[in-house]
């Protein structure tokens, strides 16, 4: 991706325009840089000049690396975003008998000389002119630089390898057949809400942690990636215990992951819990509303106290959904029409993404959410919440309701077979079952165990995301370069869980 820069000058009779591309780590706040550079390049030595730029950042980093250099740690100097361009920049200013000042405007707010400015950026960025290169030798303060793949490293080298170890690590994750089986699409989950019932809504970063807090995200986890043990799996640990695998609650079909969920047993309950959250939606969706007007209000009048003109916020209002809007805001989950109805309905898609049983689960999809946003008529932010709010409710309550009954079903079984805790504890020596059929999942005939029809797949190979460290360090390289962008699972730092 490329993008360009215009600079204009305004105080000569005839304005001075100049304009250019930049290339390399794709981001605005690199051609804001340069053309903050060029600007003081193209002024007049002797000359105090003012620059307004409508980039906060640029600003606020112009007067720690340049204005105030020589006070800042080596640490942060060296580890900034474009650290070359800055020191270089901080020479020709320091160099130059006249000043510069570096001050903030609003964008897009109707100033003469922004709009000229923009139009320069847009007219560069058609062009097929070279992109500006700065030479990084033109300073002293930096004496190395590192590169990636043939290009200089213009963002904090630590964090360019920890991302790449993320990418890598999410990568080789995904590759897992048990990760394509339990998620099907691993693109359309909204990872906010589905991590924040895996964690409790505690962050991953922070050392807090008890035995309950422990049970909770192990459960969660296991449940996630379809890791239960079900008697598919328990048979394959330790067939002695176990010569069947049938669901002790049904006793019609063999128990794994999937049926845990879809059990003829555990309909009702379904249904019942389903109902049970429609019934909370509203009250959901008015909360939502009033907290992202209040929100809206502070941004307001925050932005009033620092002095700047903005609009007054509208009030958005909650619309109580029909009973037809909210068909169609969950036509895309498979089997939710039917569970809503209480009687079987064909789905909007022949072979849906995503089922009933993985709400239950606690995986959010992103389909869902857009559906959901249009459906309330309401900013993406209140339907998020409200969908938060609605799977979270399932979660609960089908790991109370189905999970929990079929543990107490299973343990009744084990105990009148005369099977104890310690017997399922012990070491087993035997031979073990077959471990195609225990990864959570039962294989079927014609299937894989990725849970992909055999049909589908290209020379026998599973599809999906393949462990490859050189795939996923040209994801990297993409995404550094603008031409693409990562996903929340594969970009480094704090995950913002969503918080009620």
């Amino acid at each position: 991706m490329i993008y360009a820069f215009g600079v204009v000058d305004l105080t000569q009779d005839n304005p001075l325009t100049v304009q250019g591309r930049t290339d390399g780590h794709a981001s605005s706040a690199k051609a804001e840089l340069m053309g903050l550079l060029a600007t003081v390049l193209s002024a007049p030595s002797e000359q105090d000049i003012v620059v307004k730029l409508d980039n906060q950042s640029v600003v606020d980093q112009y007067s720690r690396l340049v204005k105030n250099r020589r006070d800042t740690l080596p640490r942060k100097r060296f580890r900034s975003t474009y650290a070359g361009i800055w020191a270089v920049l901080c020479q020709v200013v320091e160099s130059r008998p006249g000043g510069v000042e570096v001050v903030w405007i609003k964008g897009h707010s109707n100033i003469h000389g922004n709009e000229l400015a923009d139009q320069a950026a847009k007219v560069a960025a058609q062009s097929g002119s070279v992109p500006w290169m700065v030479d990084l030798t033109q300073q002293t303060d930096i004496t190395t630089f590192a590169h990636c793949y043939g290009g200089i490293v213009e963002i904090d080298l630590r964090q360019l390898l920890k991302q790449q170890s993320t990418i890598r690590h999410h990568q080789a994750w995904t590759s897992q057949r048990r990760v394509k089986r339990a998620i099907p699409d691993i693109d359309d989950v909204e990872w906010n809400s589905t991590l924040a019932y895996v964690h409790d809504r505690h962050a991953v970063f922070t050392f807090y942690s008890n035995s309950k807090d422990s049970h909770q995200r192990t459960h969660h986890i296991k449940k996630l990636h379809g890791m239960l043990p079900a008697l598919n799996s328990m048979q394959a640990r330790k067939p002695n215990l176990y010569p069947t695998c049938v669901c002790r609650r049904c006793e019609l079909e063999n128990e794994d992951n999937d049926h845990v969920w879809k059990c003829p047993s555990a309909a009702e309950t379904t249904t019942e819990i389903w109902k049970e959250a429609m019934g909370k939606i509203n009250e959901w969706g008015v909360q939502a509303t009033n907290s992202y007007n209040a929100a809206r209000k502070r941004e307001y009048k925050r932005a009033v106290d620092r002095g700047r003109q903005v609009p007054r916020p509208v009030p958005i209002h909650w619309w109580p959904p029909s009973d037809a809007d909210h068909v169609r805001g969950f036509s895309s989950i498979g089997g939710a029409r039917a569970v809503h109805s209480g009687s079987p309905a064909p789905d909007r898609d022949e072979k849906p993404m995503w089922n009933v049983s993985d709400l239950l689960r606690g995986i959010t999809p992103l389909s869902m959410l857009t559906e959901w946003s249009a459906v309330f008529r309401t900013p993406m932010s209140i339907a998020k919440t409200v969908l938060h709010k609605f799977v979270g409710y399932l979660e609960a309550q089908a790991s109370e309701l189905i999970w929990k009954p079929r543990c107490s079903a299973t343990i009744a079984w084990e105990q009148s077979q005369g099977i104890s805790a310690k017997d399922k504890t012990s070491k087993y020596t035997g031979p073990r079952g077959d471990w195609s059929q225990g990864y959570g999942y039962i294989t079927h005939d014609g299937f894989c165990p990725c849970g992909a029809s055999l049909a589908t797949h290209d020379e026998g190979r599973c599809p999906g995301a393949t462990k490859d460290p050189r795939a996923a360090d040209e994801r990297l390289l993409e995404s550094l370069l603008g031409r693409m962008r990562l996903s929340m699972m594969e970009r480094m730092g704090r995950i913002p869980f969503i918080r009620i």
